[in-house]
C-alpha cells in the first residue's frame, strides 16, 4: 500500500456521495455507506438509494460485516472507485438517508465551504 494511502488521516476529506466522486479524483474523501460484501481485497459499498462503490485494497483487518455501516477514507481513482485508507464504524442508529440529504445540500448551495 503506498505512503499516500496509509496518510489518509492526515489530509483533508470532504464527505462524499456517488454523485461527486468525479469531482475528488486522486483526492482523499470520506465515503459512508453500507457493506454490500466483502471479497478478497475489494470491499462493495452501497448508498441507501442502492447505488453500489468499490473500494480497493481492503484486507478486511477491521472485520467489517453486510450491513454495517461505516465511513471510509481513501482515494478516489479515476475510475469512481476508492483505494482504502481507513475506516470509521458507525453505529445501527445511523440515518443514511437523512446523510445523503445533507451532502446534497453542502455540495449544492453550501459548495463554497467544501474543500477545494
Amino acid at each position: 500500500m503506498s505512503e499516500e494511502v496509509k496518510n489518509v488521516h492526515r489530509e483533508p476529506h470532504p464527505f462524499v456521495s456517488t454523485a461527486h466522486l468525479g469531482h475528488f479524483v486522486g483526492r482523499t474523501v470520506a465515503f459512508v455507506g453500507k457493506v454490500g460484501a466483502v471479497e478478497d481485497q475489494l470491499l462493495h459499498m452501497k448508498t441507501n438509494a442502492g447505488e453500489d462503490v468499490k473500494i480497493l485494497r481492503y484486507k478486511n483487518e477491521v472485520g467489517l460485516c453486510e450491513g454495517q455501516t461505516v465511513e471510509i477514507r481513501g482515494i478516489v481513482n479515476k475510475d469512481r472507485t476508492i483505494s482504502y485508507g481507513e475506516c470509521t464504524p458507525y453505529d445501527n442508529e445511523f440515518d443514511m438517508q437523512t446523510y445523503e440529504h445533507m451532502l446534497e445540500y453542502f455540495h449544492g448551495m453550501c459548495k463554497e465551504l467544501s474543500v477545494k
